[in-house]
């Protein structure tokens, strides 16, 4: 009798951890790369949520360093947020930019995500965080690069009303002959400390 009891317990606790628990889904859909999926605990498909994407700390297989743990003790005693977290696998064949670019838009397809880069977060250990590094550095680079361009043939490029109109450095500030230069009414013209005026 106490045999069966305590089967029946341990059954319990197993069934109770098991609903309590984050889901975790393992998935292979048309992303470059294998993934799993933990949602958060209660998750509502009527939510919208942010998504930390870890990334292997070997840079192969799915991260074991105890991040997801880390997030999921922080959600569970309401220190963060509510998250999706997603743990991808890589090949020494994976292209990591394609993979990722891939594996976000299946995601946000088949999540309820909160579906901009303000909400995306990529970390890692080892490997994994210096990976998360070059995303990073290439879409900050990737990103400064777009906003340095020269404008394309036709584009308007007149300042908007109110926007920052300071010269770059070295760049000839010499006004065109003709130009009105006269200070608008209430206008600061007074030169800063040690500022060439001649």
């Amino acid at each position: 009798m106490k045999k069966k009891i305590s089967a029946l317990a341990l059954v319990l606790v197993m069934v109770l951890t098991t609903i309590l628990q984050p889901m975790t889904v393992l998935a292979s859909g048309t992303a470059e790369c294998d993934y799993e999926v933990t949602l958060p605990e209660g998750y509502d498909e009527n939510q919208d949520y942010p998504v930390v994407y870890v990334l292997p700390q070997d840079g192969y297989t799915v991260d074991n360093s105890g991040i997801t743990e880390k997030f999921q003790e922080a959600m569970a005693n309401g220190n963060s947020t509510e998250m999706i977290i997603v743990r991808p696998e890589f090949t020494a064949d994976t292209d990591l930019h394609t993979a990722m670019e891939d594996l976000v838009a299946e995601i946000d397809a088949n999540y309820s995500t909160i579906a901009d880069a303000n909400h995306r977060m990529v970390v890692g250990t080892g490997v994994g965080g210096y990976l998360a590094y070059i995303l990073g550095l290439t879409d900050a680079v990737e990103s400064a690069e777009d906003e340095n361009a020269a404008p394309e043939e036709g584009e308007d490029t007149t300042p908007v009303e109110g926007e920052d109109a300071v010269p770059e450095e070295g760049e000839d500030t010499t006004p065109v002959e003709g130009e009105d230069t006269t200070p608008e009414e209430g206008e600061d013209t007074t030169p800063e400390e040690g500022e060439d005026t001649t």
